[in-house]
């Protein structure tokens, strides 16, 4: 029983220095771009929520290297907003983004990002679309191929004044 707890400790201390280690040396990776997509989960925040629970969508993202670990990014994005009661005098929204921004990699494996671009925003009972301000900021961790952000988006009301915003959680998949 010892030699099995041994054997835990050791392998718990290996794995420690070893991540240690590696959010401290610079990437060998050198790449230089970064190609990508992920699955977006939305969750509606402020007056959005009163109305919408949820937003499921798709993003691809590409970007070319501007520094040792620096970015710039362009991302397309596609989210719907379903009116799951129809408790409200809206249909559901879709929106569909495209935004360039920034992608900072504080170490080998977590990034910062920030976006800002046009969303294309419609509700199904309207007739047509509407491009509104779009910007998101954000956080997340990238090992490998996949990677997962959690980011704050806010985009310019369709029909009044203020913001639509929600909190996202991406995963996905990218090269760098």
């Amino acid at each position: 029983m010892k030699q099995f707890s041994a054997g835990i400790a050791a392998f718990v201390l290996l794995a420690v220095v070893t991540t240690a280690s590696a959010q401290t040396k610079k990437s060998a990776r050198g790449k230089d771009y970064l190609i990508g997509g992920h699955l977006i989960m939305a969750s509606p925040v402020g007056t959005l929520s009163e109305d919408y629970k949820t937003g499921f969508g798709i993003e691809g993202i590409g970007g070319i290297k501007a520094g040792e670990q620096l970015y710039v990014t362009a991302t397309l994005a596609y989210v719907n907003f379903p009116n799951e009661a129809f408790y409200n005098n809206y249909g559901n929204i879709s929106v569909t983004s495209i935004k360039g921004g920034v992608r900072y990699y504080a170490t080998e494996n977590v990034f910062l990002a920030g976006n800002a671009g046009v969303g294309f925003a419609k509700d199904e009972l309207e007739p047509r679309s509407y491009g509104r301000f779009i910007g998101d900021i954000g956080a997340g961790i990238h090992f490998g191929l996949v990677q997962a952000g959690l980011f704050y988006e806010g985009r310019k009301k369709i029909f009044s004044e203020g913001f639509a915003n929600s909190v996202q959680v991406k995963l996905g998949i990218a090269l760098r």
